[in-house]
């Protein structure tokens, strides 16, 4: 049984004619009479009655005729269902992501995700860099927001965008009476910065550029996620590293300063499975890329 025999069916249920029922359905009458041969076949049941004046339904034709249109309209609506998850229409995506990746760059993507696909469901849950990898390999997320390059090549990566960092400091702080500073005035400063274990390109990053100022910190105080710097910082226990987006953190005991030379710059790129890149996930992806054009 299949959806053209149902649909012949249904139309000569209601046309109850040959003529008009084989028109309905572009078929020639052959046609339409074999269609109808083929499923009285395979129910093993006389469905029409017909002579030269008139064709009627058997008993048997009567009670399949309201399986047969729920069977006809669940077929399309199955149809359906299944082009728009082709087309990416319909379907869910979880995408993992730290603080500082949802303020700054997802929630834009995530607006414009939304507004061209509201079919889709997606779920954002936040977490560090190393679990998303994690999660990406155990197919437990659909994409991630990491710092490229990615140790692990199985997972494909997408640069989106350059985050750069701002340095926050307690306002009583003598070096917050500069409108901004260097790597080289934190010399001496316990350096608060996104724990290694959580972030360790960050991390890395920003021991590189105080090395490269010629110094090595002394004191470091590791802290995630970005709101416990600032509480860090905020408790006077030195300076810290903020991505310049999230001023919007605003704190009574802090203030930010830019870096005027060596500047913090960070890598944000979306990573995802290439073996399971489905149409949803590929369009969440192409947006990603799309709007990144401008952040960079």
């Amino acid at each position: 049984m299949d959806s053209r025999q149902l649909e012949c069916f249904i139309a000569l249920a209601e046309e109850l004619n040959f003529r008009r029922a084989a028109d309905r359905c572009l078929l020639t009458q052959p046609s339409m009479s074999q269609q109808l041969v083929r499923l009285e076949e395979q129910l093993e049941a006389k469905l029409v009655h017909r002579t030269k004046r008139k064709v009627q339904l058997t008993r048997a034709g009567q009670v399949f005729l309201a399986e047969a249109r729920k069977i006809h309209d669940d077929m399309k609506q199955a149809k359906r269902l299944v082009q728009m998850t082709e087309r990416g229409e319909m379907g869910h995506i979880t995408v993992g992501a730290t603080v500082p990746a949802i303020y700054i760059v997802l929630a834009s993507i995530i607006g414009k995700f939304r507004e061209l696909l509201p079919g889709v469901g997606i779920v954002v849950q936040e977490m560090d860099m190393l679990k998303q990898e994690e999660e990406l390999r155990s197919h437990r997320i659909d994409v991630g927001s990491v710092h490229p390059p990615l140790d692990d090549k199985s997972l494909q990566c997408e640069t989106i965008a350059q985050l750069a960092f701002d340095v926050v400091i307690h306002r009583e702080n003598p070096l917050a009476e500069r409108a901004s500073l260097t790597m080289k005035d934190l010399e001496n400063e316990p350096l608060v910065i996104f724990s290694r274990k959580l972030s360790p390109k960050l991390y890395d990053k920003m021991i590189e550029l105080c090395q490269e100022s010629g110094f090595t910190p002394k004191n470091i105080i590791e802290a995630a996620p970005a709101q416990a710097i600032i509480a860090h910082v905020a408790s006077g226990l030195g300076v810290g590293f903020i991505a310049s987006d999230l001023q919007k953190f605003n704190h009574p005991q802090v203030v930010y300063r830019e870096l005027s030379k060596a500047k913090p710059y960070l890598t944000l790129g979306i990573a995802y499975n290439d073996r399971e890149l489905s149409p949803v996930i590929r369009i969440f992806r192409d947006i990603a890329v799309e709007m990144g054009k401008t952040l960079k």
